[in-house]
């Protein structure tokens, strides 16, 4: 780009994705965080102005705020800010009692009218039982009056992304809202919500620990201060115990109920304990204790510093614990990386362009190009969000329409074999498999006896039916 873009950060944390816009040609023009210790961080490490107040304060000022804020970016008015970049460590819409959330940061958005908006939030955002609360809170950055749906201010869209599959060699997952202003938007072709994701950064090969932290030197002092704060938790020494000490094997802690009361952990209760593997990316650290794959204690500052990719000369301005926290809690470097590139520079250089603008449907068809993985054998496409049964059953004997799908997977568009996988679940290590087409499986007889079948079926619906139950193995067999 020939000039610098302008970026307003609301919660950055420690800034650690800041550094993404400063590198490719974002001018960042203020950071809005409250939490002392966070701010302190950010202040040593990035050059970039920052004010230790509550964007609720500049909403509530209306038009003054706004003023307000778009002087102390040194911005002429409304609609000029290129940026809007939100983080909160806060999914729920009850701010009782709590810091600012990513709900009030979309009022500063409404205010500001940037050309994009960037929310990164947690991931129970779209796992939980408020996903469709949360659904329909996005229309308040879609429209400036919910009376009026056909008067559109954004295209939004919210998905679950990984940072492991973007370079990093953590897995931390986030809820991930992206937001483009509409006359931006058509001047991409974008015409629906779904079309956003076209924006969104390819999945890459992921990093492995051992890459990390290959040339990281911890010192003997700070080993030895993660040694004894491991062993100062006595239920998480005793149970590092019964991890096998392979460095290039991922163990997950999975004690008998009998193992775990011996250890002294309360009933169903079930720790989040693993041993890291150098041929691994790591679970996200702020879930889960993750071991040394070679030694029994617990990751350093240091290696977290170069695992979520931030600089070697980045300093520590507060005690390790309080350190680790506040790194762990932020969003890796390579992840923000991977969507400046993609999301902000392919939309504010204009060289993103998305066929089929017309017809939405054709979008959704075509979005399933961008998904598929083509570095595994079988095509593959995942689908993070899991709305749950809850909201399923609430679905029963109504009629699908193309509304209801973020994606529409044909299988004679595909056109080959492929597989849908869901969410990741961390006590297995895999992601559960939601479905599967594999083609030609029928032929000759067996294919004469299917649509003999087939052809007996007199009655058939489009609406949405209650599932059997499993189908036990004989009976599949």
């Amino acid at each position: 780009m020939k000039e610098r873009y302008s970026v307003l950060s609301l919660n950055p944390n420690i800034g650690s994705h800041l550094i993404a816009y400063q590198r490719f040609g974002g001018a960042v023009g203020l950071a809005c965080e409250l939490d002392e210790t966070a701010r302190t961080n950010l202040e040593a490490n990035l050059n970039i102005p920052t004010e230790a107040v509550d964007p609720r304060w500049f909403y509530n000022r209306k038009v003054k705020g706004t003023i307000d804020l778009l002087n102390r970016l040194d911005l002429s008015g409304f609609e000029s800010l290129d940026v809007l970049d939100i983080t909160t460590l806060h999914d729920g819409s009850d701010t009782t009692g709590k810091p600012q959330n990513l709900y009030d940061a979309f009022g500063i958005a409404r205010r500001l009218q940037p050309k994009i908006v960037i929310a990164y939030a947690p991931k129970s955002t779209l796992q939980n039982k408020s996903i469709q609360k949360f659904h329909s809170f996005l229309d308040y950055l879609r429209y400036d009056n919910l009376r009026h749906p056909d008067q559109r201010k954004y295209f939004v869209s919210s998905t679950l992304i990984d940072a492991r599959q973007h370079g990093s060699c953590v897995s931390k997952i986030f809820t991930l809202v992206v937001g483009v202003r509409v006359d931006v938007a058509g001047s991409l072709g974008i015409q629906t919500d779904q079309a956003i994701r076209h924006l969104l950064p390819k999945i890459k090969n992921m990093k492995s620990l051992g890459k990390c932290i290959e040339n990281v030197e911890v010192s003997q002092q700070e080993q030895e201060f993660w040694f004894r704060k491991t062993l100062a938790d006595g239920r998480l020494s005793r149970a590092i115990r019964h991890l096998p000490k392979n460095p290039y094997m991922e163990d997950y802690f999975k004690g008998s109920a009998r193992l775990l009361a011996e250890i002294g952990f309360p009933r169903n209760s079930r720790p989040k304990i693993v041993r890291g593997s150098f041929n691994r990316y790591i679970p996200d650290p702020s879930e889960f204790n993750v071991i040394h794959p070679a030694s029994n204690r617990l990751l350093s500052v240091t290696e977290l510093r170069s695992i979520f990719g931030l600089p070697k000369k980045w300093k520590t301005t507060c005690s390790d614990v309080d350190m680790v926290k506040l790194i762990t809690n932020s969003v890796p470097v390579a992840l923000a990386n991977a969507i400046v590139k993609s999301v902000v520079l392919g939309v504010l250089d204009g060289k993103v362009a998305i066929t089929d603008s017309l017809d939405p449907v054709l979008q959704k068809i075509s979005l399933v190009d961008t998904i598929a993985d083509p570095k595994k054998g079988l095509t593959s496409f995942v689908i993070e969000t899991d709305f749950g049964t809850e909201i399923a059953g609430e679905l029963i004997s109504k009629t699908p329409t193309t509304d209801d799908f973020d994606y529409l997977f044909d299988a004679d568009e595909i056109n080959k074999d492929f597989i849908v996988y869901g969410g990741f679940d961390p006590d297995t290590g895999k992601r559960i498999v939601i479905g599967a087409v594999q083609r030609k499986v029928f032929t000759d007889t067996d294919r004469s006896r299917c649509v003999t079948a087939i052809n007996r079926v007199k009655e058939k619906s489009d609406a949405r039916v209650t599932c059997s139950p499993p189908i036990p193995q004989e009976r599949l067999d």
